[in-house]
């Protein structure tokens, strides 16, 4: 299980992924600016699911933020192009968050 955090510079909330055990690499957007003490965050939905046939060992972002690579145990290594991130942010919560993503062959 792998988790990295980016810079905010290529979408309007900085994003956190995770590899996880099951070959997927989860999405979410977060935002610190509320004025109370905690941190919103909100689960991506993913127009093109990132998928390893084994567990994910690690994920990290380009300085630039817009790509992704994980790498698996299955020996493989994804390179994922995030192009957008929408994400509705109200009060304390976001009401909507998607991603578009695009696989670097």
């Amino acid at each position: 299980i792998s988790i990295a955090m980016s810079s905010d510079a290529a979408h309007s909330y900085p994003l956190v992924a995770a590899g996880c055990m099951d070959g997927t690499v989860q999405l979410a957007s977060y935002d610190t600016s509320s004025s109370s003490s905690k941190v919103a965050a909100q689960a991506l939905s993913l127009d093109r699911p990132i998928q390893h046939t084994k567990y994910v060992r690690s994920v990290a972002f380009a300085p630039s933020s817009s790509i992704l690579a994980s790498s698996s145990a299955d020996g493989t290594v994804r390179l994922t192009k995030i192009t957008s991130v929408s994400s509705a942010f109200s009060g304390d919560y976001f009401e909507k968050a998607s991603a578009e993503t695009q696989e670097i062959k």
